[in-house]
């Protein structure tokens, strides 16, 4: 990441204060101490740097340089020269730590070594899929579109799939594509399997229980298939911070796999606050509902102007949220949607519009999950992009707030430091 991501010191007091405020707020509710049960505070970190690789391809290096990324986190480094001894690594840092460098680095330095090269990467999502498509296609650009890099899910049009078969040098897809639409059809898949290198597992430590199991199988299923085509690829996996990404891991490869656990890059400053909801009838235990509990929090940080997140447990909650909040906050006749929700069962335009409108807001965050427009730009200037309620790469110069409600909801407050022209914060209702 660029050197201009390393923490900032310098001191906010407007967002400080009115961080305090909200604390304070809560804090005068809490008579008897129930409400409040943890605060911790986590000061920000420096990054840990090292250099590029010698070995890493000129015109790959200086697409990374035009991007603002002239060195590499450590761990970054690490990941890239493990790979390139031929190991299988799961790298396991936390979230907006730049793991999708440590597995696009070195498989797009095989493919400018070799064009015959081909990669298969696995995520959870289409959502992730499709933010890493976009991370991919700058890459392409930068280097002339010298290789293929295609989506291939339920979304995919049929008349494409022909041609991403044929010239897809990095093909992204999830787990049930690879299972229906991939590993049955695996001779239509030659030229992918006859040269298959490099498969890429995000997000592993999702793969667990059931979920876990069935990959396993799938795995099992794509290592035969590639064997029979005459290869054994190397598995890169990136991960959040779990107990034993080493275990789960193996476990998933069945075959070794080389932990890198060691993280390099800068951390913003947080607080992390545990809230229950008041008790509303102490004989029977009975809590005032946390849904309506998460509402009146989301409500006080947007009453101090704070960017907010809230993630829920359903599709159902998200929606109830949602409708919560947009009736406290109605949206003034001409102006854009105030209050924007997020989850599974969108249409795909959908979703890509909302998403898309959080990127055009903050080019140099990586990705961002939307809110709103900023208030009428001064006259004379450009208008404004949308605001961003950020989830993923977050710029050390923000500040975050991490409020889990009852153990059932969970609002990330990101508070920025940034000039007055910044578009203003509003909160985005979010379901995993």
């Amino acid at each position: 990441m660029p050197e201009s991501l390393a923490v900032r010191k310098a001191a906010m007091p407007a967002v400080i204060t009115r961080v305090h405020q909200v604390l304070d707020a809560f804090a005068s509710r809490d008579h008897n101490g129930e409400m409040l049960t943890a605060v911790r505070h986590f000061p920000a970190r420096d990054a840990q740097w090292a250099d590029f690789p010698a070995w890493v391809h000129a015109d790959l290096a200086s697409s990374y340089a035009a991007k603002g990324i002239h060195r590499l986190y450590t761990h970054q480094a690490a990941a890239a020269e493990t790979v390139r001894a031929g190991k299988n690594i799961v790298v396991v840092t936390p979230t907006a730590s730049g793991k999708t460098l440590c597995y696009n680095l070195p498989v797009l330095n095989a493919i400018l070594e070799n064009s015959d090269s081909r990669a298969l990467y696995l995520f959870p999502t289409k959502a992730l899929a499709q933010d890493q498509l976009a991370e991919l296609h700058d890459l392409n650009q930068r280097l002339e579109n010298r290789f293929g890099v295609f989506t291939y899910d339920g979304d995919t049009p049929a008349d494409a799939r022909p041609s991403i078969r044929e010239k897809g040098h990095v093909v992204l897809t999830n787990p049930d594509m690879l299972h229906t639409g991939i590993l049955p059809h695996h001779t239509r898949w030659t030229r992918l399997f006859e040269n298959l290198r490099y498969i890429v597992l995000d997000e592993l430590h999702t793969y667990r229980g059931v979920f876990g199991s069935h990959l396993c199988n799938v795995l099992r299923r794509l290592r035969r298939i590639a064997r029979f085509y005459g290869r054994d690829p190397q598995f890169i996996c990136c991960s959040a911070t779990v107990a034993n990404p080493g275990e789960l891991a193996s476990r998933l490869l069945e075959s070794e796999v080389e932990v890198l656990n060691s993280n390099g890059a800068p951390a913003a400053e947080k607080t992390f606050v545990f809230y229950n909801p008041p008790v509303v009838n102490r004989a029977l235990g009975i809590r005032r509902s946390y849904i309506n509990e998460s509402s009146r929090v989301a409500q006080e940080f947007l009453k101090h102007d704070l960017q907010t997140m809230v993630f829920t447990n359903s599709r159902l909650h998200t929606e109830i949220l949602l409708t919560y909040l947009q009736q406290a906050n109605p949206q003034l006749p001409g102006k854009p949607e105030t209050i924007r929700g997020y989850r599974g069962g969108y249409l795909p335009n959908e979703r890509r519009e909302i998403s898309s409108s959080a990127l055009m807001s903050a080019p140099s965050i990586p990705s961002s999950w939307p809110a709103i427009p900023a208030p009428s730009p001064p006259p004379g200037s450009a208008p404004a992009a949308p605001a961003a309620a950020v989830e993923a790469l977050a710029p050390c110069w923000w500040l975050r707030l991490l409020l889990s409600i009852n153990s059932s909801c969970v609002i990330r407050t990101i508070f920025s430091a940034t000039p007055p022209s910044t578009p203003s914060s509003s909160p985005t209702i979010w379901k995993s």
